[in-house]
This record gives structure tokens, sequence and C-alpha cells, in this order.
């Protein structure tokens, strides 16, 4: 799980955590943050509520981080992506605003739970780097360059936050309404380059959807995925992946697959 369910979001928000590892670079971060969440000192309580909603919003767009394949009796497989590309939650959300829809109830705004990712990702950070620190007397001596992978994941730390709270600040415009439903205000052109950008993949995603309800037998998706990927010429193997990872092609087929097939609405209760 990448974000904590049970740590408290308030010292974070108070900027007094017990963490003895580099908090001072995320003042500032945690500053313009604060000012994203705008609520008062005693109702600091409800960001751990909030965290919930943004859970959900993040399961709701990144199916594979509940079901990332499946096992040789055809059953679900659940975990995290081996992606080398980082994800961007942020701008997931961002950029589907107009798909999770808020409940008219919902106290917060979309400014506000850019601010609420912001200080998960900051817990998540200090909690993971607490723990190795605290548990290994000295670097692992599988990883020869081990500083410069602390350096390099805390610099990734600190890009993801600051894009989370610009996402969050873009949003805080006078003309712009910040409850529910922003539409119309995310651009459009972005939007359709983005869904022009990945249409060739997405066709051929729901090809092997067609392909899989096509097949008598529908136990093993993982050689029906083998099968399909096998039987497109090497130029839309590509457009599945690059590298012509089979493995990373199958995983990309079934994360659809899985993904039609369990595909449920966004409700920020469930």
């Amino acid at each position: 799980m990448l974000f904590s369910f049970s740590s408290d979001l308030s010292p974070i928000y108070f900027g007094n955590t017990q963490s003895k590892y580099h908090t001072q670079f995320f003042d500032h971060l945690m500053s313009r943050a604060v000012s994203l969440l705008d609520i008062e000192p005693e109702s600091v309580s409800i960001l751990n509520e909030k965290r919930y909603t943004v859970q959900g919003m993040i399961f709701s767009l990144f199916p594979e981080y509940q079901i990332i394949g499946q096992d040789e009796n055809g059953d679900a497989v659940y975990g995290e992506p081996d992606d080398d590309e980082p994800i961007s939650f942020a701008k997931k959300i961002y950029l589907n605003i107009n798909t999770l829809e808020l409940s008219s109830e919902d106290s917060f705004s979309w400014p506000q739970y850019f601010g609420v990712l912001a200080l998960m990702e900051t817990n998540h950070y200090i909690i993971q780097n607490d723990w190795f620190f605290e548990e290994m007397a000295e670097p692992p001596p599988h990883i020869e360059n081990w500083e410069e992978v602390i350096v390099n994941t805390r610099i990734r730390t600190l890009l993801s936050i600051s894009e989370t709270i610009c996402f969050g600040e873009s949003l805080v415009q006078g003309n712009t309404p910040t409850q529910g439903l922003l539409k119309d205000k995310i651009s459009k052109q972005a939007q359709q380059a983005v869904l022009k950008r990945h249409q060739p993949l997405n066709n051929l995603k729901n090809l092997f959807v067609e392909f899989y309800f096509d097949s008598q037998d529908k136990t093993n998706k993982s050689e029906l995925a083998r099968k399909f990927y096998r039987s497109l010429p090497e130029q839309q193997q590509k457009v599945v992946c690059s590298t012509l990872d089979i493995r990373n092609a199958c995983r990309t087929l079934i994360n659809h697959l899985n993904k039609f097939l369990n595909n449920t609405p966004f409700n920020p209760y469930s």
C-alpha cells in the first residue's frame, strides 16, 4: 500500500513531526499545503477522514493497485504495478476531476483534497525513511550507491509533492468554482491531446477485451494475453510495450481487462 491508513496526518499539518530525517526540506511545501486546506486548527482531525476519500479516488483511477494479474488458476493477484515510469496520482486525479464526482454534502473543495494528498505523500516519505534508517545499522551491501538512492528518492518525493500542490493552487482562481464538479474548467485541449496520444493503445486494449470474450476457454487470462500479443504485428506490439517485453505487455492487457470486468463507479463513501 502506498499510503498509511492509520498514521495521523495532524503532526504533518502542524509541522511538529517526530522524524529526525530531513523534514526541513518539506517546510515550505507543507506551508503551501496548509494554505490550500484552509481549515481551523481545531478541525484538523477531519484530515484523517478525508484521506480515505483520496485513497478511494486513487483506487478508482488505478485499479492495477488492487489487481495486477492472476495466478496459474486464473485467480486475481493483488499488489502494485512494476512499471519503470513513476505514477503521478495528482496528475491522474486532476485530469479526471470531471468524472470523480464529489458529494453535494462534501465540505471539502478540490484544492483542499490536493492539500490532503500532499500531506499523505509527505507522511509516507517520512514513515518510509524513518523505518529504513531505524532498522538498518548500515547500508544494504547489495546496493553500492545507497546514498544516491536516498537522495534521488527524496528529490522525486519533493517534485511529486510540489506538483500536487501546484495542481491544487491552479484550481484556486477567483472565477473558478472549487466545490463539486469543475465542468469545462479543465483545459479541453489538454484532455483531447491525452486521449489522442493514448488512442492507439486503448484501441488494442479494447481489441483484447473482444478477444477474451470471443475465446471459448476464459480460465487463463495470462495465456490469452500472450496469445493475443503474439498475434499482433511488431509495430502494434510496440504500442502495447515499447520494449517488446511480453510480461509487461500481458500485464498491461490483463490490467485493462480486469478494469473492464470489475468496473464500478467511484463512490466517496465506499
